[in-house]
């Protein structure tokens, strides 16, 4: 064997595209990308900053794990980054309404109704009679703050500028923030889109809070309902069913597929749907939503086959789509697509739309920030 010139990285080094430039040029951002000039209205809370102050090698759209982890690994390559979200967003999707508050809610209902311990002090073991919806916002509020605290840490950390405010493009590398005091325009070499995703919503059908809701709506309940009806027997739909079902709420799932979970083998999903049922979950499967009719007291959901299923609350949870309205994508030659964003030959911008949530881009967007 001939002897290995050189030394080879490990896999998990970073590798910088800029090492044999000179570093003062390669961190300095671009100056001729046009600009559709100055932001009308106040400018930034500080105020009196110029313009050469918001130029910025990379923008990214969107603080969830995908747009955290290019941002970092692009300032740690020496790259002038900023990071722009809502004020009530900062972390995303995943920490506000999804992987991280339900799992938080679901902690909070193993431990109140102490399903865990009933194995060794019987079944009618909980720590609370009466669980509330109160109880189980309690954790998941507390838990939510403290993941917040930590990613404001690491951008800071990182030197990111961060802004809370609302990212819409204005050109195909000007990108304008609305903020309380105002709107200011920023301007980047590169623009990562990481906006995540919402509840997928029937265009019929009209959403009434605390009756006929979705996924994100769910945690905005003041009280936990005696009946709930699941549209859609998907990970989430399923997994508030049986967290509702566990926290004493009588829970049916209507899916228009012949079973739950169809990504799943054959087996592994027959097992599931026996626990569910034995659970107490009652199970429409096969069956489709024609109508949802609201009376007093119920939420009544006609099905196609003629059947009609009542409850308290109706929770729709048939999937995600881009969050990408607002965004103005057409200024900077873009469209949305239902799971993609379109890009053509002439931008010089690379467009990341995650539908299926933004932990599965996070791996991705680490290469990304590598420009």
């Amino acid at each position: 064997m001939g002897r290995r010139r050189g030394k080879v990285p490990p896999p998990w080094a970073v590798i910088d595209p800029w090492k044999d430039r000179d570093k003062t040029q390669a961190a300095r951002p671009r100056t001729d990308i046009p600009c559709n000039g100055p932001a009308r209205g106040p400018s930034l809370p500080e105020g009196g900053r110029p313009m050469s102050d918001f130029q910025y090698d990379l923008v990214v759209i969107g603080s969830g794990p995908a747009g955290q982890k290019a941002a970092i690994n692009a300032a740690r390559l020496g790259k002038r980054v900023c990071l722009i979200d809502r004020p009530t967003s900062v972390g995303g999707v995943c920490i506000h309404t999804g992987t991280i508050p339900s799992k938080a809610i679901r902690e909070a209902i193993l431990h109140l109704t102490g399903l865990r311990e009933r194995s060794i002090y019987g079944a009618s073991y909980q720590v609370k009679d009466r669980i509330t919806m109160a109880d189980l916002l309690y954790r998941c509020d507390h838990v939510v703050r403290s993941e917040v605290d930590v990613i404001r840490s690491q951008m800071n950390a990182a030197g990111i500028e961060v802004f809370s405010g609302t990212a819409s493009f204005a050109g195909p590398h000007d990108i304008r923030i609305e903020l309380e005091s105002g709107s200011t325009l920023v301007r980047g070499e590169h623009i990562l889109i990481a906006v995540g995703t919402v509840p997928a919503r029937p265009a019929e059908t009209l959403f009434t809070p605390g009756r006929v809701i979705d996924s994100s709506e769910l945690l905005e309940l003041r009280e936990l309902p005696a009946s709930m009806t699941v549209v859609g027997g998907g990970v989430i739909g399923i997994e508030y069913a049986c967290m509702m079902c566990a926290a004493g709420v009588k829970v049916t799932v209507v899916e228009s597929r012949p079973r739950l979970l169809e990504f799943v083998d054959d087996e592994l999903a027959e097992a599931l749907q026996f626990r569910i049922r034995e659970m107490g979950i009652r199970l429409r499967l096969g069956e489709s939503v024609a109508r949802i009719r609201l009376e007093p007291d119920r939420v009544e959901a006609d099905l196609a086959s003629g059947k009609v299923v009542r409850s308290e609350v109706l929770l729709y949870a048939i999937g995600r789509q881009g969050a990408t309205a607002g965004l103005k994508l057409e200024a900077a030659g873009l469209a949305a697509a239902e799971f993609q964003i379109r890009l053509n030959d002439r931008n010089a911008l690379t467009g990341l739309l995650d539908t299926l949530g933004l932990s599965d881009a996070a791996h991705a967007s680490t290469r990304l920030g590598v420009l």
